[in-house]
């Protein structure tokens, strides 16, 4: 398809698990794609319902930034209409998209980004709880423990943000909740705080 229109990227969102908290966008972003991108080990196997019979599905858990890239070349060159590259959770959050999105438009491909439910939210409605209260807690601080593949600036640690008392979400920590409870401990949290 020499010449062919360029096509489109949808980076969706896919929410915290449970694929009834799909937004409407994001089914449809699905459900209008040639290609869907998905992260099988990360997003529930019923999104694909939302999926075309004849769209070509692909785990991204054994693809590169460069296999991908190849995908999207094909959008740009009109050999697909539309990609959906669905991720966990929010697709901002900790999503690794900011490379994708740079190369689709570099590609000169379209490029839609749709949120989802993040699990801070997901986690404060199945606890029934708000995170911000009144004289309490005016701020939500969205972080993760130091120590992984990728080094927290300076400033940014656990223990800093502790020090503000204020709600804070920490994502990517749970095998490590024996450090993280420390953490927090150390930067002024006392032991009675609440925990969901």
């Amino acid at each position: 398809m020499t010449g062919a229109t360029p096509g489109a990227v949808t980076f969706v969102g896919a929410g915290p698990g449970a694929a009834d908290l799909l937004t409407f966008r994001a089914a449809r972003a699905i459900a209008e794609a040639d290609v869907v991108i998905w992260a099988a080990s990360l997003v529930h196997p019923d999104v694909l319902d939302h999926a075309r019979q004849d769209a070509e599905v692909l785990d991204s858990a054994r693809m590169s930034l460069e296999d991908l890239t190849a995908v999207y070349r094909r959008a740009a060159r009109g050999e697909v209409a539309r990609v959906a590259r669905v991720h966990s959770g929010d697709p901002a959050l900790w999503g690794g998209t900011q490379e994708q999105i740079d190369r689709c438009q570099a590609l000169g491909l379209a490029v839609e980004v749709v949120p989802g439910v993040s699990a801070f939210s997901a986690v404060a409605a199945l606890a029934r709880r708000e995170l911000t209260i009144p004289e309490v807690a005016q701020s939500v601080v969205l972080t993760r423990l130091g120590g992984g593949k990728t080094p927290m600036p300076p400033g940014e640690e656990v223990r800093e943000f502790a020090r503000h008392g204020t709600t804070m979400a920490v994502f990517l920590s749970a095998a490590r909740s024996g450090r993280l409870a420390a953490e927090l401990l150390a930067g002024g949290y006392p032991p009675t705080t609440p925990v969901v």
